[in-house]
């Protein structure tokens, strides 16, 4: 179960990129928001799953393959940017094509856009999936499947390596990023980052929170 809506989640993600990236009239910051929104649903429920699995070895051997499913993607869909870029300058006159200029640079924000929102987007699920999975059993009135009673050490263990491994893949995608030419348009997004946008999506975050909590309503 864990494995397809790992497939799910990147699969869609991508596809969810192409098409944003495609219509160019979409303004930024609602391709931004549904990234965001698609992002975050699928990791929370991932990230749910994952921290109720009971033996902590294969919780463990799943964070790993997670991350390493992470890293493995954001880095090829970013050598494939480059090396269509390479392509369109040497064969094709990118220089010279301003729709192709556009449609280059729009696809360039899609990538820094998926990749600032996942940083965002993996921490805040993995705080939100532990406290659900710590708290709703407790109530009584909720159904969680962690096979019994809720093993904090064992619960802090899978989290410490998944915010170790996290933050490793998040400094050296980002810092192969920039280093490869994606630098302004890192900058650019930080800067274009408003109260608004915070608000959006802590608004977002709070939705699906909600909504995730009511699916393991236990209304038997």
């Amino acid at each position: 179960m864990y494995l397809a809506g790992l497939q799910i989640k990147v699969l869609g993600n991508k596809l969810q990129l192409h098409l944003m990236a495609k219509n160019r009239k979409l303004p930024l910051w609602f391709s931004d928001d549904m990234v965001f929104f698609f992002e975050f649903t699928t990791a929370l429920l991932l990230r749910v799953m994952l921290l109720s699995i009971p033996d902590e070895q294969n919780a463990l051997l799943l964070s790993i393959l997670n991350v390493a499913v992470e890293l493995m993607v954001r880095n090829w869909f970013f050598v494939d940017y480059i090396s269509k870029g390479a392509k369109l300058r040497a064969g094709l006159g990118l220089e010279d094509n301003d729709h192709k200029q556009q449609a280059y640079r729009r696809r360039g924000q899609m990538r820094v856009m998926d990749g600032q929102n996942d940083m965002v987007v993996e921490y805040v699920t993995m705080a939100a999936a532990a406290a659900m999975v710590i708290l709703l059993p407790q109530t009584g009135v909720f159904r969680v499947p962690t096979g019994g009673d809720v093993e904090i050490a064992k619960l802090a263990r899978v989290l410490t390596l998944q915010v170790l491994s996290e933050l490793v893949v998040d400094v050296f995608a980002t810092a192969l990023e920039v280093k490869g030419g994606l630098g302004p348009l890192h900058a650019a997004y930080r800067g274009s980052t408003s109260a608004s946008t915070v608000v959006r999506q802590a608004a977002m975050v709070c939705a699906v929170c909600a909504l995730v909590v009511g699916c393991l309503l236990n209304v038997t």
